[in-house]
């Protein structure tokens, strides 16, 4: 089943003022430019819908869903590619309604229209229209094969290295490339490095790269200068910022809005160099060296509509860089040290959807610089001191779809503040301290909720 939490998934006004340590906090940014109108693509597999998907701020030929195959199979359909199965990726070309399937020759189908080929399972000569094929799956032994395909404009690849990229020089129509999970294995096998990202520099259609998982550096970006046209660029677990100076390859991207890092190093002279990519709109940042001094250096990011920064040193201190990203729809502060008085920073970003607070020094107090958010969909408080009088401060929050009380010191008290939220679907319960009777009593007040909970 298409389970909302591996889907293509960005499910995703009043300010409230507040007094800390007799200070007033500084004016609120003002929205000035108008919220786009909600845009949604419904999505099926073989005209049975599986979801709903919030498009608003999709961009055709660069946004992207994966579709996970399992022995050539189609098992789901997600967003991001987190996982280790290989997956299908498709180019979203502006549709409103997408209807998956695999055909009698197992090739994927969109709408009818077969455009996908796994040549692990599928030979290249059996395909009746090769050139309706535009995104593919490949092993290095099949990379030879990819010719036969004219109009190929998506590349998954498994196991690759250095070797097999010369093959891949020719695909001039590549939008998007997958090489992740390509490091080295042994010394017989060098996986993708500097030497072998020289072989992708005549490929100037790209918008989306993924080197996650590589021993590319700074040096194999420098060679990838002439991809004027990238959009979205992921670097997970690369050998980026070994050298202090690697991220200042990424000014060859002007096009640049997505963005995804967790590397071996992360001197205070990379984050600078990220925060001059003005045009950035998604920020990946979990598990690295931000602290809340050197997070000033993205203070100029106000595009930004994506911020992530689970897992690092930000505190409250550096929440107010984060003032004025007035755009923010979503942002992760889960495992941070940020704690009540930081969130008085982010009171004013009234378009905020999702904000992840798990695990944070976040208390019932604080919750009341949440109070003019009212655009929250998805709001993760888990294992944080937020107890049932945080409960009461969000409680008019309507528009909440996915509330996590993970590990918190709610009882049934305080789940009398959440039987308001009629729009709440995901409930996290388990181990607070409500009752069956509590639990049952709320349920009754949401029946369409789904409440997640253990209890002795």
């Amino acid at each position: 089943m298409l389970k909302k939490s591996v889907v293509l998934a960005v499910a995703f006004a009043v300010i409230g003022t507040a007094v800390f340590c007799g200070k007033k906090p500084s004016p609120s940014p003002q929205v000035t430019e108008e919220p786009r109108e909600k845009k949604w693509m419904e999505v099926y597999h073989r005209n049975k819908l599986k979801d709903t998907v919030d498009i608003t701020y999709w961009e055709p030929g660069t946004d992207h869903f994966w579709i996970e195959c399992v022995d050539g199979y189609i098992d789901s359909m997600r967003r991001n590619n987190g996982g280790t199965k290989i997956s299908y990726v498709y180019l979203w070309q502006g549709e409103d309604t997408i209807d998956y399937y695999l055909d009698e020759y197992h090739l994927l189908n969109i709408n009818d229209v077969p455009c996908g080929i796994d040549l692990r399972y599928v030979p290249a000569d059996s395909v009746p229209e090769p050139f309706l094929i535009t995104t593919a799956i490949v092993r290095p032994e099949q990379v030879l094969q990819l010719e036969k395909f004219p109009n190929l404009a998506v590349l998954n690849t498994h196991r690759f290295d250095d070797d097999y990229l010369p093959a891949l020089s020719g695909l001039k129509k590549l939008q998007l490339l997958s090489l992740r999970r390509s490091r080295k294995k042994s010394q017989y096998s060098p996986g993708i490095t500097d030497e072998g990202i020289k072989n992708l520099e005549g490929l100037t259609n790209l918008r989306v790269l993924d080197l996650s998982f590589t021993q590319v550096s700074g040096e194999g970006l420098a060679h990838l200068k002439n991809l004027s046209e990238l959009r979205e660029l992921n670097i997970y677990h690369t050998y980026m910022g070994l050298g202090g100076s690697d991220f200042k390859h990424l000014k060859a991207f002007p096009k640049l809005k997505r963005l995804r890092c967790s590397v071996y190093s992360f001197p205070d002279l990379s984050l600078r160099h990220i925060g001059e990519l003005s045009g950035l709109e998604e920020l990946y940042l979990e598990g690295l060296d931000v602290t809340g001094f050197n997070i000033r250096h993205l203070k100029g990011l106000t595009e930004l509509r994506v911020l992530h920064l689970g897992i690092t040193d930000v505190d409250d201190f550096g929440m107010r860089y984060l003032k004025d990203m007035i755009h923010l729809r979503e942002l992760g502060l889960s495992n941070t040290k940020v704690g009540n008085s930081g969130l008085r920073h982010i009171s004013g970003l009234v378009r905020l959807e999702v904000l992840g607070l798990m695990e944070t020094r976040v208390s019932s107090t604080g919750l009341r610089h949440l109070s003019g958010l009212t655009e929250l969909r998805k709001l993760d408080l888990g294992e944080t001191r937020v107890g049932n009088r945080g409960l009461e401060k969000i409680s008019h929050l309507t528009n909440l779809r996915s509330l996590s009380l993970f590990d918190t010191p709610v009882t049934d008290k305080g789940l009398k503040h959440l039987e308001g939220l009629t729009n709440l679907k995901k409930l996290n319960l388990a181990k607070t301290k409500v009752t069956r009777q509590g639990i049952a009593e709320l349920q009754e007040a949401l029946p369409d909720c789904k409440i997640s909970y253990w209890v002795d």
